[in-house]
């Protein structure tokens, strides 16, 4: 290939990576604001559940819209912040939410603001990825083919549009790694003091770094465990780091239980060929994402979704065959370490005490990384190797991703909630309400209000009306088409009391109930109805 060629073929992959990226800043308010995005709201202002109940038994909103007026960024403060994830959320470390903080000091709380900041960190890891992959391969055709393949990554895609850490989280990872790899071949002062800072900002942005900070401690006891210049170099800078987390670290073992209790949802069981599957679909996803929900079983009699994931996991597996054949020990060491720095422990976690850990694809953004590097590894290997068969492969793995990644693309912007979109029946109730051409109100009970998902709604649905429930919120029902939100037994054998309409079940979260005129009637105070269970 001559060089003005070469020049032009580069050139080509660069645009094709920075359109991919771009895409990373487009409709960034479409997708449901969901729980966990919710609950970075309230962490940023420092409003708790309890504040909001408050404010809505006090002010009575009428429209969902008002319910996002609670969170009030006047009084935020990074000490507020910091507060609040200590004592309600101790396993996120706060970097991420205190500049997420000043960011929404400036721009506001609007989700599509919030979710700049992540877009933004994504964009930046395009170059991350780049220079990691030159760091470890010296090859500027792998660093451009692996910028490519991470810029049309459906899984990156996804996480720049949440007003989550894990953006930021891949970018600390990216840097720190190529950090790392510079400072194993040239143990410079220098370098392990960058080293330090990076590691430290990346304690502070999730607690599973730690095991990415033992990843790299493995390749030193590995391949470096003789040269004592790195070892002496590396050790300091990694001791520092960990000495500054302890801190937060303390905050963590002092509220283990409440930890526990929080995240019991992930160690509920799942049977093993559920888990083969919905792992083998995590696999995959960071290439070809069709929006196909976790921990269910895959539609193997819908050959238009099974074939392409078969295509994507045999390139994945042949690649990955090829890389172990053909790569360096260091190249091999230092991204198979970095592949099981989370994963591995999670999944063993699962095996021993049950549970489905290692399943959340966000946890395992190292391993996504890895697989992203040896994709690109492959691509560019295979079409300078003098095989036809392995320069034809290489084209058709090239082809293949990319292909992918503007199916995903168009998948993905066509539809407000994705699988990411949090608790699934939550997702289910806004495409259904979406789809409604009529008026219609929301019924709300003061007594059992979810405010993580009442944010969410009132960013989705802003304009619906509002029926507040509570023991004398309401003098009457206004007539119409009406649903109710976390519908309890309870709660729906309230509402026929108040109404002497049944509520009818349309999703697992919503029934559906028409007040006619001459059926609405005045609400009386309430006796507490208790429901003797079936």
């Amino acid at each position: 290939m001559t060089a003005m060629r070469a020049f032009r073929f580069a050139s080509c992959l660069i645009l094709m990576a920075l359109a991919f990226s771009g895409l990373r800043f487009w409709k960034l308010g479409q997708k449901l604001y969901w729980v966990d995005e919710a609950i970075t709201s309230l962490h940023i202002t420092a409003e708790g559940g309890d504040q909001i109940l408050e404010l809505l038994q006090e002010e009575k909103p009428s429209h969902l819209a008002q319910i996002r007026n609670f969170l009030r960024m006047s009084d935020a403060t990074i000490t507020g912040t910091v507060r609040s994830l200590r004592e309600e959320d101790p396993h996120h470390t706060p970097l991420y939410y205190i500049l997420l903080n000043r960011w929404a000091l400036c721009l506001g709380l609007a989700p599509a603001r919030l979710r700049l900041l992540s877009a933004l960190f994504s964009f930046l890891s395009l170059f991350a990825v780049g220079w990691l992959a030159f760091e470890l391969f010296e090859s500027k055709t792998i660093s451009v083919i692996a910028a490519l393949i991470f810029a049309a990554s459906p899984f990156e895609l996804i996480y720049a549009q949440q007003a989550r850490e894990y953006s930021f989280w891949i970018l600390l990872i990216l840097i720190a790694t190529t950090v790392f790899s510079r400072l194993l071949r040239n143990p410079a002062w220098s370098l392990a003091f960058a080293y330090f800072i990076v590691t430290t900002a990346l304690l502070y942005t999730h607690v599973f770094s730690i095991c990415v900070l033992i990843a790299h401690g493995c390749v030193v006891a590995v391949l470096f465990r003789r040269n004592r210049a790195v070892l002496v170099r590396y050790g300091t800078a990694t001791l520092a780091a960990l000495l500054l987390f302890v801190p937060w670290m303390v905050v963590i073992v002092t509220r283990l239980a409440q930890l526990r209790e929080e995240n019991s949802g992930v160690a509920e069981p799942l049977s093993p060929v559920l888990y083969l599957e919905t792992f083998l679909l995590n696999l995959v996803r960071p290439v070809l994402d069709l929006g196909l929900p976790s921990y269910q079983h895959l539609p193997y009699r819908e050959l238009q979704v099974v074939l392409p994931l078969c295509l994507i996991l045999s390139v994945i597996v042949s690649s990955t065959v090829f890389f172990a054949l053909h790569a360096s020990a260091l190249q091999r060491t230092v991204l198979f370490a970095l592949a099981m720095s989370n994963i591995f422990p999670l999944a063993v976690m699962d095996i021993v005490a049950g549970g489905r850990r290692a399943l959340l694809p966000r946890y395992d953004s190292p391993t996504w990384i890895v697989l992203h590097l040896v994709l690109a590894f492959f691509c560019v290997r295979a079409m300078a190797s003098g095989s036809r068969a392995l320069k034809i492969g290489g084209v058709l793995a090239t082809g293949a991703v990319v292909l992918s990644g503007i199916v995903t693309d168009e998948l993905f912007f066509s539809r407000s909630v994705w699988w990411t979109s949090r608790p699934p029946e939550l997702a289910e109730v806004v495409t259904y309400l979406e789809s409604q051409t009529g008026p219609f109100r929301l019924i709300v009970d003061e007594q059992n209000f979810h405010t993580n998902s009442w944010i969410g709604l009132s960013y989705s649905l802003p304009d619906v009306p509002l029926i507040l429930v509570g023991d004398a919120s309401v003098s009457s029902f206004p007539d119409g088409i009406a649903y109710a939100l976390h519908a309890t037994p309870d709660f729906a054998l309230r509402i026929f009391v108040l109404t002497g309409q049944i509520c009818v079940p349309v999703k697992p979260w919503l029934c559906k109930l028409e007040l006619p005129k001459q059926r609405a009637r005045a609400m009386q105070p309430m006796v507490p109805v208790t429901i003797a269970a079936q």
